[in-house]
């Protein structure tokens, strides 16, 4: 067998040639090992990158609160109490926070926000375009801190939360993109399967899903740096890429295996 290097292996596998053969006769575990530490790798750099924006949110917030732009509240016996009667607005994070003690904002008001966390005096109500508004009372979740919380408390929770972002959010990648990509291997398995059927080929499942494993590369990698394109992809883009493109290799290798198996089947007539 020729010896790939791992990085030769991520270049030769984003197009069908013969390396898809070849690779069939080195173990299973390895194809695994390449794609584990390939995700490994892309969740650093993505997972650091996301942790990082979350850690500055968190940085930023925390110094607008000791330095009074943000008021302090308490949440007592399920209701919200602010320092203050203005409605203070909170944007460092991907979404507005908008804190409303006095209740003053109407549905139309909320509305107007496409994305954003508003904290009402008795509920508070989650916003996201495209979908229904969520309204939940306080007292519908679990606080650790016991019934009543403050921003002094929350505030300490969230100094914890920047010093951890990091390592967490890279943690929280990896085995996100790990069952994601178990998850999509096995869906492109069976396409593979039934393809390995219609051409008549000989191929096993543990190999088809070692040639599998390879095919994925590129849309792993689209999966992880993805965020960085605008928000209005189109969704189909998505399903091309996770679905299509790696059927369109392995049917491409397929195709190829056949015709080299039937140029040696000719072959073989040919010389007896």
């Amino acid at each position: 067998m020729k010896k790939y290097t791992w990085i030769g292996k991520v270049g030769k596998s984003l197009v069908p040639s013969e390396f898809y053969v070849q690779i069939l006769q080195e173990p299973l575990r390895k194809a695994l090992g390449y794609m584990i530490l390939f995700i490994l790798l892309l969740s650093l750099v993505v997972g650091g990158y996301n942790s990082y924006n979350l850690k500055v949110s968190f940085d930023k917030t925390i110094a607008a609160y000791d330095a009074g732009i943000i008021p302090n509240f308490s949440l007592v016996e399920g209701k919200l109490e602010v320092e203050g009667t203005e409605i203070y607005r909170i944007f460092y994070f991907d979404f507005p926070i908008i804190i409303d003690g006095q209740g003053v904002l109407n549905i139309n008001d909320m509305l107007a926000y496409k994305n954003a966390l508003i904290l009402a005096p008795d509920r508070f109500i989650i916003i996201r375009n495209g979908i229904p508004p969520m309204v939940n009372g306080y007292d519908d979740f679990y606080n650790p801190y016991g019934s009543d919380t403050s921003s002094a408390i929350i505030r300490e929770a969230m100094v914890m939360s920047a010093l951890l972002a990091i390592p967490v959010g890279m943690v929280f990648q990896f085995f996100i993109s790990l069952m994601n990509f178990l998850f999509n291997s096995l869906f492109i398995l069976m396409i593979a399967n039934l393809l390995r059927t219609l051409l008549g080929l000989g191929l096993k499942i543990k190999q088809l899903y070692h040639m599998t494993i390879y095919a994925m590369t590129f849309s792993v990698f689209w999966s992880h740096f993805k965020i960085m394109l605008p928000t209005t992809m189109p969704r189909f883009l998505d399903n091309f890429v996770y679905y299509v493109i790696p059927s369109l290799i392995l049917v491409n290798v397929f195709i190829h295996i056949r015709k080299r198996t039937l140029d040696e089947i000719d072959k073989n007539k040919k010389d007896d």
